[in-house]
């Protein structure tokens, strides 16, 4: 029974937990409120992604239309026109780049390996962080991958979601994307 109320409870304290960290990183503002939305929807996908191995298209366009909805009122957050066009062709250079690998290492393995929907998601976070955000969101991603596969293996999944590795990623640096690539960055510097 605690089991059962954990599972449903936790998606609901993530949510909040994502609310207040971002009116505490941004403020009451509208990438508050683009960045609440798309915490959300990570939270969302990573839920149906851990029980049922899909993400669904229509959470990803949701995603997509708040970002372009809040162009207007935020035009100059997003950096101006340069800004916009440069995050979507990240989006676009981001998702291509994962699926040209994916489509080699499906061919090269003889099975799949990362689905369609993991591609997607990838293109958006590229929409919502930036060419340098984005590949250490790729990173992280992998990291956290590699941490959930060990917890899988032994409670016998037959499938590992990568879904919510990259949600977790996607989180982290949305939130705090910007500290973390100037600590990387640094840090490369050192040695």
């Amino acid at each position: 029974a605690i089991i059962m109320i954990a599972k449903r409870v936790i998606p609901y304290l993530f949510a909040v937990l994502g609310t207040a960290m971002c009116v505490l990183e941004c403020g009451f503002t509208i990438l508050c409120l683009r960045n609440v939305v798309f915490l959300n929807t990570l939270l969302y996908l990573s839920v149906i992604d851990w029980y049922h191995y899909m993400i669904p298209d229509k959470a990803l366009w949701i995603a997509i239309l708040v970002w372009l909805g809040c162009i207007p009122f935020a035009f100059t957050a997003y950096g101006g026109v340069s800004g916009v066009l440069g995050t979507i062709l990240c989006a676009i250079a981001f998702g291509g780049g994962i699926l040209v690998f994916t489509l080699i290492m499906d061919r090269l393995l003889q099975k799949e390996t990362m689905g369609g929907g993991d591609i997607k998601l990838f293109a958006v976070l590229g929409l919502y962080l930036g060419m340098p955000n984005a590949l250490l969101a790729m990173m992280l991603s992998c990291v956290f991958g590699l941490c959930f596969a060990l917890l899988c293996i032994g409670r016998g999944r037959p499938q590992i979601p990568f879904g919510p590795s990259i949600a977790l990623a996607g989180w982290i640096m949305l939130l705090y994307g910007d500290f973390v690539v100037d600590w990387y960055i640094k840090m490369i510097d050192r040695k």
